[in-house]
């Protein structure tokens, strides 16, 4: 039996998948208080797949992984109104200028890369 990454992928997202179901279940049958613990904290798992994109060792994941971060940051600092200032209302152009400057980031640095050596032709 082989095992693929992608396969991976599926199980970890199908864990996390029935994991979730099963606390919110909880929540609405025997009032856990999940619910209210999920709105608060949810930025967190940008942060948690952020760490993970940036730990799987491929560049174009470590871009997106870094994007990941800085906005679980930022959501989870609204959240819990780390700062007055620290809301959506003020955020939201922080992430569009993050964002931008990661595609910026990523297409000079595919300028960057050589290309394919073509043969030289001596005659």
């Amino acid at each position: 039996m082989s095992r693929h990454p992608s396969s991976n992928g599926s199980l970890v997202a199908g864990l996390i998948l029935i994991s979730l179901g099963t606390l919110f279940l909880f929540d609405r049958m025997w009032g856990y208080e999940f619910s209210r613990l999920a709105r608060t904290w949810w930025p967190l798992a940008l942060i948690v797949v952020g760490l993970w994109r940036i730990l799987g060792g491929r560049p174009r994941g470590r871009n997106w992984g870094f994007l990941l971060i800085v906005l679980g940051v930022i959501f989870q600092g609204a959240r819990l109104r780390l700062h007055p200032l620290w809301t959506m209302d003020s955020l939201w152009p922080v992430i569009l200028i993050t964002i931008g400057a990661i595609l910026m980031f990523q297409r000079l640095r595919r300028n960057d890369e050589p290309g394919p050596s073509l043969p030289q032709n001596n005659t």
